[in-house]
């Protein structure tokens, strides 16, 4: 069975866009005085731009053009610029696929500029995960995801690669929680939270679900019900510390994945 995609197509095509606003490409296509040395060294006008557009494109969006790919006319224009060619040049270029792979191969050797491998997953899972517990939306953290591989001069892997990440580091990071959540805990309180779940002889609901039940009115007998609650949950004894080992907002997060709602029960 196919895993459900976290990542949606138009999420993934616009992180996979290269600049188009002027800031951004001020900011992505500016060339270095490195980078138009290496430039400089190319003979013809479509050779220079071709080089400059594939280097672009590995900085910023960080993955290799498409074959025909036409960047925006601002990011062009703003390239050709500087290497004293015009936008057309760029049809010329592209007729000429040999040159483009062999820029290519060039431009990561000396900028450098690496391919993703799959030894970089569990990297970059371990990386990921104090992100994911701070926050577990996958698109923020795809985002945080792509631009340190940017940062690191990595290419970006195909999309289901990136959600493979994320998703991971999402789980990884509910285990570390609940291992907070749960390492104080000795055989004992382990034994009275299952009997918390677990169907009463009388047939009648579990004691959590009574729990969870607790009335919301103001009245004499709704206080002595919740009363009646509060004694059940102390009597289990769970050590204080549970609350300076994990934060309010990952207990929220964990019960909201497992469809757990908070009662605001002191312990």
């Amino acid at each position: 069975m196919a895993r459900r995609q976290i990542l949606t197509a138009s999420f993934w095509s616009r992180l996979m866009a290269p600049p188009s606003e002027d800031r951004e490409i001020a900011m992505h296509c500016t060339l270095t005085p490195d980078e138009i040395e290496a430039v400089a060294r190319k003979r013809t006008a479509a050779a220079r731009l071709g080089y400059v557009v594939s280097l672009a494109y590995l900085r910023h969006p960080g993955r290799v053009r498409n074959v025909g790919e036409q960047p925006n006319d601002v990011m062009l224009a703003f390239l050709a610029d500087q290497v004293d060619a015009s936008a057309s040049d760029l049809t010329v270029y592209d007729q000429r696929p040999q040159s483009r792979r062999e820029h290519i191969t060039q431009i990561m050797a000396r900028f450098g500029y690496q391919a993703f491998t799959r030894s970089l997953v569990r990297e970059l899972v371990h990386w990921l995960t104090p992100a994911a517990g701070e926050d577990p939306r996958a698109e923020p953290l795809a985002i945080s995801l792509i631009e340190e591989l940017r940062r690191r001069r990595i290419l970006i892997p195909a999309r289901r690669t990136v959600e493979l990440i994320v998703r991971h580091a999402i789980r990884r990071a509910e285990n570390v929680r609940i291992s907070a959540l749960t390492q104080d805990l000795h055989p004992d309180h382990h034994d009275a939270l299952r009997a918390l779940i677990a169907p009463l002889e009388t047939g009648e609901v579990s004691t959590l679900s009574w729990l969870k039940a607790a009335p919301k009115s103001a009245s004499a007998k709704s206080i002595k019900a919740v009363l009646d609650r509060l004694m059940v949950v102390r009597a289990i004894g769970l050590p204080t510390s549970l609350r300076q080992n994990i934060s309010t907002s990952a207990v929220d997060s964990l019960a909201a994945r497992s469809g757990v709602i908070r009662s605001g029960i002191p312990i």
